[in-house]
C-alpha cells in the first residue's frame, strides 16, 4: 500500500482527485501504474497481480490537519493546491500569500524524509516550482508540478515518476523500531521475514522483531524481495534453491511457498535471476 496525503479546501475537487489517484494501482517490479481490479475478486486465480500495490488516498482540509496527521503516520505522497483561494473578482491570489502557502505545505516535510511533493495548480510549470522558498525540496526528483484541471494520463505519469523515486530513495537505511530500540538496516542486509499476525520477524545479521504487517513492510524494501506466502518475503539476492514448494536461501534456511502463489515466485525468480531455460529441441 501506497499512502497518499491530499490537502484541498475543496472537498469536492479533492474528492475528485482522490477518486482519480485511487483507481490506479502500482504494479511490482516494474512499477508500471495500471488500472486497479474493481474489487479484490478481481485478482483470484490471476498471478500476475499478486505484487499490486493500491494507493491509500487521505484527504485533508487544511495544512495543520495533515501536520496532525503526520505526527502518528508516514504519507508517501502528498498533493497539494498550491493556488492560493480565490479572490472577490474570481481571480487567484498570487505573490506573497501563495508563497506562505506553499512554504507552510512544505515545511512539513524535512530533508531526511522521502516523502513525494506532488504541486497542483492553474499555473503549473516553473512558475509553480519558483514559489517553493524551501531549497531542501529541490532534491532531483522530490518535487512534481501537475496542472489543473488533472488530466488521468498526465497524473499516470506523475505517480509513476513518483513511485520510481521512492523505491530508488528506499535502497538507503531503513528503520525498524522494537520496542524502545530502533534498528537501522540496510535492505540488501534482509534475507527474509516473516509475520505472525502483527508480529513481525526481520531477519538480517539479526532477528527483530516489531509490530507491522508483510504487506507494510513490503512497501518499504526494493524490487528484489518477493512475497512467496501470505506470512513470508524473501529478498531473492539470497535464493540458493526453489523446488516449487519452498525456497532455500545460501544460510540453509527454508522459506514456505503456498500453492496459490507457487507459478507467480516461480516466474519472479526467472524474471530476476539470470540463467539458462533448458528445453527439448
Amino acid at each position: 500500500m501506497i499512502s497518499v496525503a491530499v490537502v484541498d479546501d475543496d472537498a469536492e475537487r479533492a474528492a475528485r482527485l482522490s477518486s482519480m489517484i485511487s483507481s490506479f494501482a502500482v504494479s511490482s517490479p516494474d512499477l508500471d501504474i495500471v488500472n486497479a481490479p474493481k474489487t479484490d475478486s478481481a485478482n483470484r486465480g490471476d498471478t500476475t497481480n499478486f505484487d499490486l500495490l493500491n494507493f491509500h488516498v487521505t484527504v485533508f482540509a487544511t495544512i495543520a490537519a495533515l501536520g496532525v496527521f503526520l505526527a502518528h503516520h508516514a504519507v508517501d505522497i502528498a498533493f497539494f493546491n498550491i493556488d492560493a483561494a480565490d479572490s472577490d473578482d474570481g481571480r487567484s491570489v498570487r505573490g506573497s500569500d501563495s508563497r506562505m502557502l506553499v512554504s507552510d505545505a512544505t515545511r512539513l516535510f524535512s530533508t531526511e524524509s522521502d516523502t513525494q511533493i506532488m504541486l497542483v495548480s492553474r499555473n503549473a510549470g516553473r512558475s509553480a516550482r519558483d514559489s517553493v522558498p524551501l531549497p531542501h525540496l529541490y532534491v532531483p526528483g522530490r518535487m512534481h508540478v501537475l496542472a489543473r484541471p488533472v488530466v488521468i494520463e498526465e497524473l499516470r505519469l506523475a505517480l509513476f515518476r513518483a513511485v520510481w523515486q521512492l523505491r530508488q530513495t528506499r535502497e538507503r537505511m531503513i528503520r525498524i523500531d522494537s520496542g524502545n530500540v530502533m534498528h537501522m538496516v540496510a535492505p540488501s542486509e534482509i534475507r527474509y521475514a516473516e509475520s505472525h499476525r502483527r508480529v513481525l520477524h526481520v531477519y538480517a545479521d539479526e532477528m527483530i522483531e516489531t509490530y507491522s504487517t508483510i504487506a507494510e513492510f513490503m512497501a518499504l524494501l526494493p524490487s528484489y524481495f518477493l512475497q512467496c506466502h501470505k506470512s513470508y518475503l524473501v529478498n531473492m539476492n539470497y535464493v540458493r534453491l526453489f523446488n516449487g514448494s519452498s525456497i532455500v536461501l545460501t544460510t540453509g534456511e527454508e522459506i514456505p511457498v503456498s500453492q496459490r502463489r507457487r507459478s507467480y515466485a516461480k516466474a519472479r525468480l526467472r524474471g530476476y535471476i539470470r540463467g539458462l531455460d533448458s528445453g527439448r529441441k
